[in-house]
């Protein structure tokens, strides 16, 4: 048979004549289609008696032959008489063995062999003939020679079959490595005769007795006993036959629980089961009345089955997780990353449908291939340019933002130069190999971290991972290309052209104009009466100076806590005081006492300069100050012969005021007066001088600038316009459109992220590249 033996100096391979005694060679053979296993037994040597070194050849052989159901004898150039001397001792060894059973009154059938075949194999014959008719006659002529009853014997006890295999090779050189040649080495009647040989003997096992595995060892046992000893023992062939008994009944129960489940993986094995063991409990009925077997027996082929169906539903089992293998070799085949989650619907697909056939530790490894076959998918097929993908286009926009402020045109032929640049600058790296390995696109994240690893196969394996990222990344696109064609078509339009706000943002608008507009309104009007008083107190009419200031000193007192916009022009402390001097009032006395107060009002600064400057923190203490002087005749300062702390930064003397406001040292203005801090006593002709005087005075610089009238009729007319606006503004009926500042500005606000966002990409993208240049340049 050329198979490798476990010891050096083995059986000869090929045509060689020189053979020896040292044992038998076993080869098992699984047939196709399911129909069962051959065992090869080589007794090469065995009827040498020339190189017999053994007395154990013979029995060796008889052993061999008890196992046997077909022997091959191999014969060189012509038929070897040898062999008969030997199957007259192994015929000697089965009638023993034929009484011993027949006296234990158990069948022959089961433990001896019955008329076996054997093949006379005749190699290199004289004159070779495929059809071994000729040898065929010298075979029959062989075994009837007269006289000899030992070959009578042999002739009767076996069925003699002869077949004819020509040399090999006609290179006698490569006949002692025949088992190492192709088949188209060896010659072609070779090949054929060999392939016949094999179909001849396949053909005379379908009909021989079937050797059960489970009962080998105990048969073994009682046929070396018997070889060995010439002894039949009662007690092992008792056994042996009971081993052989549930070995068979085991064995056919197995074959048609198989057959009926059908094609494996099958899930008709429960149903198979049923109706095989009904079948199995006959024939166990019948063997046991028949030979006498007890409860033992009947425990151990119970033990016997159940391990026969635990075995055909773990092949079951095996069947279907292949199945799942297979299936799932060729999802991963198709080319995607992300395939944990089809597996898994896979695998419920195959629980659902093979039920128990699908064994827990079965799911378990489907679940352990599955979740290997995703990682070593995952570690190859996910590149850095997979985890970029989804947010690149969200960035696009911001970066063309960045070069569309000055045109679409110009823009655009900057971004892609400088993408152009960039482009270069990285190619060229990554051709001189100095890149990061973490910069490059085609950088395989997940092997270069296992952690990152671990984390993406905790995700849920149902979730669409991929499909979600390319929806995430179209998205991106979907919103920078629309974007970009708003950008466009704005850049398009004239200026002002379709700018809208919403209703929410153009309430807030409209409220923030109501508010300026009132607080311009209440400074218009404390404006205008702070002048009317001004002008009252040059005539010196006391009382319609003291009237004006107190309208205007109404409209500071209205101001409440809550009110944020005035209560920051108007100050709390200045509000209480005006409170305090409007409890009080009372009109100031007619005639000179009257003018006597407006003459000594005026040491102080004038409240047209400071309404006109709208310098609020000191018009308004003036005003007080006035006020309170014209009704009570003397100021807080006056009485408590000392400095008043809450007025000291609105109450300055008027030559500082006066030197701080003109470049001149010249003194132009009226109201100059002696730093000392008491008046001089007023008179009737310096009330005249000084009437006489104002003309004079307002004939300067100052009054080609800020005459009262101008002042309050330009202000008026302001105030006109901006109720007039107000009103058209809330007569639209709320519309959208607003002013193109107000859209440009809230424009500019929204987009000063997004710019400082490109910037600081460039700026790290110039870092990186400067590093990566020193990195080279510090290689090189």
């Amino acid at each position: 048979m050329g198979l490798r033996a476990p010891y050096a100096g083995g059986f000869g391979v090929g045509h060689g004549q020189q053979t020896h005694t040292r044992g038998i060679n076993i080869c098992a053979e699984q047939l196709p289609d399911g129909k069962g296993t051959i065992i090869w037994m080589d007794t090469e040597g065995l009827f040498s008696s020339e190189d017999a070194r053994s007395s154990y050849g013979p029995k060796i052989f008889s052993l061999a032959l008890l196992f046997s159901s077909t022997v091959l004898l191999n014969n060189v150039k012509v038929l070897n008489d040898q062999f008969f001397a030997f199957f007259a001792e192994q015929q000697q060894v089965a009638r023993v063995l034929r009484q011993g059973l027949q006296a234990e009154g158990l069948p022959e059938g089961t433990l001896l062999p019955g008329n076996l075949s054997v093949v006379w194999v005749l190699q290199q014959p004289i004159s070779y003939d495929a059809t071994s008719a000729t040898s065929r006659s010298q075979l029959e002529a062989f075994l009837g020679l007269p006289g000899d009853e030992t070959r009578e014997r042999v002739q009767r006890g076996f069925r003699h079959l002869i077949q004819e295999v020509p040399a090999a090779a006609n290179d006698f050189r490569l006949w002692s490595k025949l088992d190492q040649l192709e088949d188209e080495q060896l010659l072609l009647e070779y090949v054929d005769a060999a392939s016949m040989l094999r179909s001849l003997v396949l053909r005379e096992l379908a009909s021989a007795r079937p050797m059960q595995a489970a009962s080998v060892a105990t048969q073994l046992r009682m046929y070396v006993e018997l070889v060995q000893n010439e002894h039949f023992s009662g007690a092992l062939a008792k056994e042996a036959f009971e081993e052989s008994e549930i070995a068979r009944l085991c064995g056919g129960f197995a074959n048609a629980a198989e057959e009926l489940a059908g094609e494996m993986p099958s899930t008709s094995f429960p149903e198979a089961f049923v109706t095989s063991q009904e079948d199995l409990d006959s024939k166990k009925k019948d063997v046991v009345e028949n030979f006498h077997l007890g409860a033992a027996w009947i425990h151990r082929l119970q033990l016997c089955v159940q391990e026969r169906i635990s075995d055909l539903e773990r092949r079951n089992s095996e069947l279907v997780l292949v199945k799942f293998q297979t299936v799932a070799r060729e999802i991963a085949e198709e080319g995607g990353c992300f395939f944990l989650g089809r597996l898994a619907t896979v695998l419920r697909e195959d629980m659902v449908t093979y039920g128990k056939a699908f064994s827990t530790s079965a799911q378990a490894r489907a679940v352990d291939f599955g979740s290997a076959l995703q990682r070593t998918r995952l570690v190859e097929c996910v590149r850095l340019r997979d985890l970029l993908f989804p947010f690149v286009p969200w960035l696009a926009w911001p970066v063309a933002s960045f070069y569309l402020r000055g045109g679409a045109i110009s823009g655009l032929v900057s971004m892609a130069l400088h993408g152009v640049v960039l482009a270069g600058i990285y190619v060229l790296l990554q051709l001189f190999n100095q890149l990061p390995p973490y910069l490059n696109v085609d950088y395989p994240v997940l092997r270069n971290h296992p952690v990152l690893l671990g984390v993406v196969m905790r995700a849920p394996p149902l979730v669409p991972w991929a499909s979600m990222a390319r929806a995430f990344g179209l998205l991106g696109a979907a919103r920078s290309s629309w974007q970009f064609l708003r950008c466009c078509g704005q850049l398009a339009r004239s200026a002002g052209q379709g700018h809208t706000v919403g209703q929410l943002m153009n309430l807030e608008l409209k409220l923030n104009a109501v508010l300026k507009r009132s607080e311009a309104l209440v400074k218009q009007k404390l404006i205008a009466e702070a002048l009317e008083a001004s002008e009252q107190l040059d005539r010196g009419d006391a009382r319609a100076t003291a009237r004006a200031l107190v309208r205007g000193l109404v409209l500071v007192t209205g101001v409440g806590e809550d009110d944020f916009v005035l209560g920051h022009v108007f100050e709390a402390r200045h509000r209480k005081r005006a409170r305090e001097v409007m409890a009080v009032f009372e009109l100031p006395p007619k005639g000179p006492q009257g003018s006597k107060r407006c003459n000594n009002c005026r040491d102080g600064p004038d409240l047209a300069t400071l309404a006109v400057q709208a310098e609020w923190d000191a018009l308004l203490p003036r005003m007080i100050e006035v006020l309170e002087h014209l009704v009570t005749g003397r100021s807080r300062r006056k009485d408590s012969g000392e400095s008043d702390t809450s007025m000291d930064e609105s109450s300055v003397d008027l030559a500082s005021m006066i030197s701080a406001m003109s470049p001149s040292p010249e003194p132009k203005k009226r109201g100059a007066h002696s730093p000392s801090p008491s008046p001089s006593p007023v008179t009737a002709s310096s009330c005249a001088d000084e009437s006489s005087a104002k003309p004079r005075r307002r004939s300067g610089p100052r009054a080609c600038l800020f005459s009262d009238a101008s002042v309050e009729e330009s202000i008026i007319e302001g105030s006109a316009e901006d109720n007039e606006d107000l009103n058209t503004t809330f007569s639209e009926g709320g519309t959208d459109e607003v002013s193109d500042d107000d859209v440009l500005q809230e424009e500019q606000t929204g987009a000063n992220w997004l710019r400082w966002l490109a910037v600081t990409l460039s700026t790290l993208a110039g870092f990186g590249i400067s590093a990566a240049l020193l990195q080279a340049g510090n290689d090189a």
